[in-house]
């Protein structure tokens, strides 16, 4: 069966590298609402995001064409890509004759995102839904899938930091200032990398940086090898494997989480995985410590594993 993966952003979304895997087999294509790197200079920056999406306007009129010339059985659409997408596109879309449309979903169905909610809008224009989210699947009656990561051959390090974050602000800034503190006060060595708006009481912490735009996703992870521990912040109302979990197992980290869900996910280790309520209730003599995972991982969340999914689930549908 062939397979085309549509992905909202060729060179900054992480879902690419997520997905190498399956995007490597021979049968699989990939569409991109964007197709090229935007310009350094944010004078610049949203005329040519504008300008690409023009382009993409002018693209989806010939790509179920496209589709059906080359032969393609079926459509996947992650929740970013969506973006691109209108009911009517989708539409259209379906017209080609026997190309099937699936929906993937990389974010919780009822997460405060535009992505989120642009995907509430368009799930019922497709097929099948895929989900990470084992709360969703179940709810929403949504496949579920935990096979999404690709993992980057990353050359070992020496340790130098004790605990890794990055992520965005957002509501978190008295949990980090506590944490901060608490990290001085244990003599841990923090590296948390934060985007949007962080007050100045936070800058100024030992080991917190604001950062003006996102790091690549391969650059972050080569941050994240000279750490132990990574800390994971669940976004509510999620249930499935975040990130930072998948990046633990595959690159052999510690994880401490306030996703009390961890214990029921395969590779689940309590001596390498720790859960917190509230920042008091981390041990940061287990943090700093020198005894370091080994999750004898062998890509069992590989995305490669997807296109087998995908084949059955059509097969299934096929045979009902």
């Amino acid at each position: 069966m062939k397979i085309c993966v549509c992905i909202y952003d060729r060179c900054r979304s992480i879902t690419n590298i997520m997905l190498t895997d399956l995007l490597n087999d021979p049968e699989v294509s990939a569409e991109y609402v964007i197709r090229y790197p935007y310009p350094r200079m944010r004078i610049m920056e949203k005329a040519v995001k504008a300008a690409y999406r023009l382009g993409w306007h002018f693209r989806k009129w010939h790509l179920a064409h496209t589709l059906q010339w080359s032969g393609v059985d079926l459509l996947v659409v992650t929740n970013e890509a969506m973006l691109g997408f209108s009911k009517k596109d989708l539409r259209n879309l379906k017209k080609v004759q026997n190309i099937k449309l699936a929906a993937l979903l990389i974010d919780p169905i009822k997460a405060k995102y535009r992505t989120a909610a642009i995907a509430n809008e368009l799930l019922p224009e497709f097929d099948y839904v895929l989900t990470f989210d084992p709360k969703d699947a179940e709810e929403f009656g949504f496949i579920y899938t935990n096979q999404l990561y690709s993992s980057v051959d990353m050359r070992s390090t020496r340790l130098e930091k004790d605990l890794f974050y990055i992520g965005n602000i957002k509501n978190r800034s008295k949990l980090l200032n506590a944490l901060a503190n608490l990290a001085q006060e244990n003599r841990a060595k923090v590296e948390i990398l934060l985007t949007g708006n962080v007050d100045d009481e936070l800058k100024s912490k030992a080991g917190v940086s604001a950062l003006k735009k996102s790091i690549p996703y391969k650059e972050m992870l080569k941050m994240m090898q000279q750490c132990r521990c990574i800390l994971d912040i669940t976004q509510e109302m999620q249930s499935g494997i975040t990130l930072r979990y998948y990046e633990a197992v595959v690159y052999n980290k510690k994880l401490l989480s306030n996703n009390p869900n961890i214990k029921s996910l395969p590779f689940y280790n309590d001596r390498y995985m720790k859960i917190y309520h509230q920042i008091e209730d981390i041990d940061w003599k287990w943090i700093c410590n020198g005894d370091m995972p080994n999750y004898c991982y062998h890509d069992e969340f590989s995305s490669k594993h997807l296109k087998s999914l995908l084949e059955k689930t059509v097969s299934i549908q096929a045979e009902s």
